[in-house]
């Protein structure tokens, strides 16, 4: 089962940097003994029959304070991260106490100091096309030397290299506490986020998680606050595990067998294995966009195969005052359309769903994550048969493709006997699964109204609340909708338009840059855009990409950008015309003097504010430098060819008038 569930989504943090200081996770002071033996006696009598347990006093070193809230210790603010060993390690001076320290936040958020050797396959920076290997085959399950392959994890491309992630983890990510890979299930949280940052060091400054983070996190949260949160909840889906305790030879059947236990994996071989069908889905040679999955023809095609197998299906966008929500009203040829519904087609289709509860604002907007809804109420007894729950499940395998998105899952309208082995099941389920699973007899507007404290007037009717303005969408019309554009638009406004070319840790350079000129086209060299286009300010729209004046270069995406979530709701039809209009519009139009004088001036504020800059901008530096006296040589010629054609005007006129006026002199003088 995929691990993982959203926790919260944070507003965009100013701070990229946090001022070190202390944060000691805990220290244990011996405790000392009576030298009374009739005492001790006493004392161990009672701690052996659990009538009283031994006490230990925490010190905290020197001054230091208290261990903060895990949120303030990593960042809340943007804080970057330093990760060194020693947490758990003994103290080196015998006769003192153990202690567990944390290392001091500093640096970018990227950044891992003392990181695990990963000597496997890097995190990919380009998915197979669809020529080379389907986005998903017709099999559920496919076996490859002895390994379950996915149906979104081909033979071709995607399944050996998950394979060869899978034989590095289990030796680069085994548990070892000689190598300071300890089994983390019994540190704290932050113990863990420590450990799980050096195991996955190398993944940190890749694109792909970068954009992933914008993805799953909120387009506009600091990265380093999304960075935080998405880990904590990875560990959380693995049982708070970091390292691999499968223990058993790579390449072995039991291995892989055990590959399918989240948390005998380990929190850091799924997020390696994870990136990897991630780079498929949203493949970063082609700006993060499928160009299959995420076409508008393929998608029309997509709802035209499937028919009505999802009629039952709706969904609720997320609002100032609900979370996104996926909503299935079953009923009895509800249930009968899903069972028929084609695969992988439906695969994809439940894909999609899911994607859009992952890239809704939730958290931003209602302060929740996003709920997944059954509706019980027009389904009869007699079609709880155990075929149709199994075909039921079957059509859902793609839940597992991405980390569980959802906070809660609501039944409503549930019958008796479902209560009664819900009643039974829940004594065997952890804390955490009986708060996730809610069992309602009434409708899911209970939920919203009592656990979320949502008015019954602004939740939809849809789901029992008295709010008639608030449709849902069907499954045809969220089909339509492409869920990544958000997280790709902001990708491209902090790190430039050029995806493709961008490479591990390199791309990240410029997000260290200031924020005006985070993702300028000032300090990169060979960009097809000219440098010293609007950023801010000017004639553009904040938050545009520099260079493009806010456009990506993908007419849809633009698209999105400008007309936000009411836009995709527009029909393949409308889309495509408006990207052929987009296309048509005066390509490399000739900069009038007015533009130049528009661009110079940006250049030329940008690199005063720039100053000094590294060696490594050095280069791209010169190159602006250069732009600016081109566009100003050339501001020149232009304005001395206009002086000068105004000139010859004037000329002409001149001799015009003159010969005019004095034509006749010469014959009046012969008379």
């Amino acid at each position: 089962a995929a691990p993982g569930t959203p926790d919260a989504r944070g507003a965009d943090a100013e701070a990229p940097r946090l001022e070190p200081a202390a944060s000691p996770i805990s220290q244990r002071a011996m405790t000392k003994r009576k030298k009374s033996y009739t005492f001790g006696v006493y004392k161990a009598a009672k701690i052996a029959l659990g009538l009283k347990k031994t006490k230990t006093v925490s010190a905290r070193a020197g001054n230091a304070p208290a261990p903060s809230s895990s949120r303030r210790a990593f960042g809340e603010a943007g804080a970057g991260f330093s990760s060194r060993r020693g947490v758990g390690d003994a103290s080196s001076h015998p006769g003192t106490p153990s202690t567990l320290t944390l290392d001091v936040p500093k640096g970018p958020w990227h950044e891992v100091e003392d990181p695990n050797p990963w000597s496997g396959p890097p995190v990919p920076t380009a998915g197979p096309d669809e020529s080379a290997e389907p986005f998903m085959t017709e099999s559920p399950k496919t076996l490859l030397n002895g390994f379950a392959l996915q149906p979104w994890e081909g033979t071709a491309v995607t399944g050996p290299l998950v394979l060869k992630v899978v034989d590095c983890g289990l030796v680069d990510n085994a548990v070892c506490p000689d190598k300071s890979r300890p089994d983390t299930k019994s540190l704290t949280e932050d113990e863990r986020v420590f450990h799980m940052r050096r195991a996955v060091a190398d993944a940190l400054k890749t694109p792909l998680f970068a954009f992933a983070l914008r993805l799953f996190e909120g387009p506009k949260t600091d990265q380093a606050v999304a960075c935080d949160r998405f880990l904590r909840r990875l560990l959380k889906g693995c049982g708070g595990a970091v390292y691999c305790s499968i223990g058993e030879p790579p390449g072995s059947a039991k291995a892989y067998e055990k590959m399918t236990d989240s948390k005998l994996a380990g929190a850091a071989l799924f997020l390696r294995v994870f990136l990897v069908r991630f780079a498929k889905r949203y493949p970063q040679q082609h700006g993060f966009v499928h160009p299959v999955v995420d076409s508008p023809e393929q998608r029309e095609r997509l709802i035209e195969t499937l028919g009505e197998g999802f009629q039952s299906w709706s969904f609720m966008p997320a609002t100032a005052s609900v979370p996104a929500a996926i909503v299935v009203r079953m009923t009895n040829d509800g249930v009968r359309s899903l069972v028929r519904a084609p695969q992988p087609h439906s695969w994809i289709a439940v894909n999609h769903f899911y994607e859009f509860c992952i890239a809704q604002p939730s958290r931003e907007l209602s302060g929740h994550p996003s709920i997944f809804i059954i509706d019980l109420q027009k389904l009869t007894f007699s079609i709880y048969t155990s075929s149709n729950i199994k075909a039921i499940a079957g059509q859902l395998i793609a839940a597992m493709f991405h980390p569980e998105p959802f906070s809660a899952f609501v039944v409503a309208h549930a019958p008796s006997a479902i209560q009664f082995v819900w009643g039974v099941a829940k004594l065997f389920l952890t804390e955490s699964a009986r708060q996730k699973f809610v069992i309602q007899s009434g409708s899911a507007s209970t939920h919203f109204h009592k656990t979320l404290g949502v008015p019954l007037d602004e939740i939809p009717e849809a789901v029992g609340g008295t709010a008639k303005d608030k449709p849902l969408l069907s499954a045809a019309d969220l089909l339509r909708v492409r869920n990544q554009d958000e997280a790709v638009a902001a990708y491209v406004d902090a790190h430039g338009a050029d995806v493709a070319s961008h490479k591990a840790g390199t791309f990240l350079a410029f997000s260290k840059l200031p924020r005006h000129l985070a993702g300028s086209e000032l300090f990169r060299v060979g960009s097809p855009s000219e440098p010293g286009t609007p950023t801010e300010g000017s004639r553009s729209s904040p938050g545009m990409s520099p260079g493009t004046s806010g456009d990506t270069g993908d007419p849809a995406l633009d698209l999105m950008r400008r007309r936000r979530f009411g836009g995709a709701l527009l029909s393949a039809s409308k889309a495509s015309s408006s990207a052929r209009a987009s296309r048509r519009a005066t390509p490399g139009k000739t900069p009038t003097a007015r533009d130049l004088r528009v661009k110079i001036s940006s250049l030329a504020e940008k690199l005063e504010k720039a100053g000094v800059v590294s060696a490594a901008h050095e280069a791209a530096r010169a190159a602006a430098v250069a732009k600016l006296r081109d566009m100003k040589r050339r501001l020149f010629w232009m304005i001395f060819a206009r002086v000068a054609y105004a000139l010859f005007l004037i000329a002409a006129g001149i001799w015009v008038a003159y010969r005019a006026a004095f034509a006749d002199l010469p014959s009046q003088a012969r008379h």
